[in-house]
């Protein structure tokens, strides 16, 4: 598996552990999940614009904690997380 690959199995797997939260009902679990395949993106920027690439599922899965009626006190730091995914679809060049 070569280093683009590792990345999106990384995501992958945030990503599924996020929705396994989901149906634990764990809200903070489901944010600490994005937030760690957003940072996996972060640290590999190039990433985000390959085949394969799962930003639009992690925005996807961001808006949709967004739209949570108990989202509370964790308003802010999943907003935070969805400007930053926002910002990494920018183009590199």
């Amino acid at each position: 598996m070569n280093h683009l690959e590792q990345v999106q199995a990384d995501v992958s797997s945030c990503l599924d552990a996020a929705i396994e939260a989901v149906h634990r009902r764990d809200l903070g679990a489901v944010i600490e999940c994005l937030g760690k395949a957003l940072s996996i993106y972060e640290e590999n920027p190039s990433a985000v614009h390959e085949p394969g690439a799962q930003i639009a599922d992690l925005l996807l899965y961001i808006h949709a904690v967004l739209n949570f009626d108990g989202l509370g006190h964790h308003m802010n730091h999943v907003s935070d997380l969805q400007a930053r995914a926002e910002a990494l679809q920018v183009p590199l060049h």
